[in-house]
């Protein structure tokens, strides 16, 4: 599977490979095929720093909306956007549920969660961000497609958590 190709460097596949990751296995092997799949690519944009904004905190009413979505990582590399793999940081979301449990008119934080999981690096912290969230102020979850591996261990930290009627949950396991 991380054979080389001419135009992207194996050490970007091997990186990839060699890093912990809690993810449903088959998203985790699609991620490594599109990788390698886009290697044309690939070869000029990684030098190439896009610019991925900060997300903004999204309140309803008094709920604040915190989305996990797509592959969750410590640090998402810059070149993941121009491919359209959606990913979320962990450091984006322990500042978005920090943000959520400071602000006076939020009552509650609301996770929606659609992932498949991601790096095992970085998702202690969040994990424990919701817990701490939690004796602030009340922290549900909900789980549209997927919450599998990382994904899971964060909605896990929720108070109560509800799913669509097809949604896969479960599975926190690291390859």
């Amino acid at each position: 599977m991380l054979e080389s190709t001419n135009a992207i460097p194996i050490s970007l596949l091997t990186d990839l490979a060699a890093e912990p990751w809690a993810m449903e296995p088959g998203r985790l092997q699609n991620l490594f095929l599109q990788v390698r799949d886009q290697a044309a690519a690939f070869a000029a944009l990684a030098k190439v720093e896009i610019d991925r904004p900060k997300p903004a905190l999204r309140i309803e009413g008094t709920i604040a909306l915190i989305p996990i979505s797509g592959i969750l990582m410590k640090q998402v590399p810059s070149w993941m956007a121009f491919f359209g793999i959606e990913a979320t940081a962990y450091s984006d979301i322990r500042d978005l549920v920090n943000q959520a449990a400071a602000a006076k008119q939020v009552t509650a934080i609301h996770l929606v969660v659609d992932s498949p999981g991601g790096t095992v690096a970085g998702v202690a912290d969040a994990a424990a961000a919701l817990r701490s969230a939690r004796s602030q102020k009340p922290v549900t979850a909900h789980v549209q497609d997927i919450a599998a591996s990382a994904a899971y261990w964060l909605t896990s930290q929720a108070q109560t958590i509800t799913a669509d009627l097809n949604a896969m949950i479960g599975s926190i396991g690291v390859y």
